[in-house]
């Protein structure tokens, strides 16, 4: 019996050491064929992201440093009450995370009070 309790109290702190989005994630192509690396902190109680990184067909540089989640709250997995910044059409739009493993994140924009969403699956680096 300990050697069970051992083994599962081991799983559980191991599932849980990225229970969080802290860290660098690879986001999906825009619609210019081009992804971001945005590194997410803590801004006061809440989350933030950063643009840290990019690659693909288009890279500006210039948005290097800007700031493209902000005001997160979280519960659990769950991320939401923020905005996300889409550089590739230079809109803010509601916003809400889902933490699916320790490596993949569901982040989505929303339209009409979260009433349409639409979103990306992004990968922790």
């Amino acid at each position: 019996m300990r050697i069970i309790v051992f083994v599962w109290t081991l799983v559980l702190v191991s599932s849980s050491a990225h229970a969080d989005i802290f860290g660098r994630w690879k986001t999906g192509n825009n619609d210019n064929g081009s992804y971001g690396i945005i590194k997410f902190y803590k801004c006061g109680a809440q989350y933030c992201g950063r643009l840290v990184g990019a690659g693909g067909k288009v890279v500006d540089k210039s948005m290097f440093g800007t700031i493209i989640v902000k005001s997160m709250k979280r519960m659990g997995r769950r991320y939401f009450g923020g905005q996300i910044f889409a550089a590739d059409r230079g809109q803010w739009f509601l916003s809400k995370m889902y933490l699916i493993s320790p490596n993949r994140l569901k982040v989505s924009g929303c339209i009409l009070g979260r009433l349409i969403c639409g979103g990306q699956i992004w990968v922790r680096q």
